[in-house]
């Protein structure tokens, strides 16, 4: 396999090997070596930028991956003889080499709101340990990971993505 990518660009092109394993029936284009493209959008939940869009091109040796946000590069040490790794800015994304239109993932940051309890006053006991005298619970900001599917659909499908 070979990728291919540029830094002003959000394109990733892979070239796959022929013993990329069994396709799924249906996820490629046709033996005569034509080309399909499918589309994305995914809303994530707290995440920034919240929606990841984009498009993939699938013949029968190539997958050109152009997604949102970009730039993307192909990640290397990310990918296995079983799925391809590549990020696009904050977004890590997975093509499945044996399904690559039914199973892509992606995987991202999130911040979410998480109630905690917090000591609003201390104080010390007749031994000199400091304990916890008073305490309340607050909502606080922490940072969390947060993976999904993408629903690819045919390009100009019509359909709301």
């Amino acid at each position: 396999m070979r990728a291919f990518h540029s830094a002003g660009s959000a394109t990733v092109v892979l070239l796959l090997g022929s013993g990329c394993g069994g396709r799924a029936p249906g996820s490629l284009p046709a033996p005569d070596g034509a080309a399909a493209v499918y589309e994305f959008q995914e809303w994530v939940s707290g995440a920034t930028p919240a929606f990841l869009r984009g498009t993939m091109t699938v013949s029968a040796d190539t997958i050109l991956f152009e997604g949102s946000p970009g730039p993307c590069h192909h990640e290397i040490r990310g990918s296995s003889a079983t799925d391809i790794a590549f990020r696009c800015g904050s977004v890590t994304y997975r093509i499945d080499r044996s399904d690559p239109v039914n199973r892509v993932t992606y995987t991202t940051r999130v911040w979410v709101t998480v109630r905690e309890r917090v000591c609003v006053r201390y104080e010390t006991d007749s031994s000199g340990r400091r304990f916890c005298a008073q305490s309340r619970t607050e909502a606080v900001e922490r940072e969390a990971s947060r993976s999904g599917r993408l629903r690819m659909r045919p390009h100009g499908s019509g359909g709301a993505i």
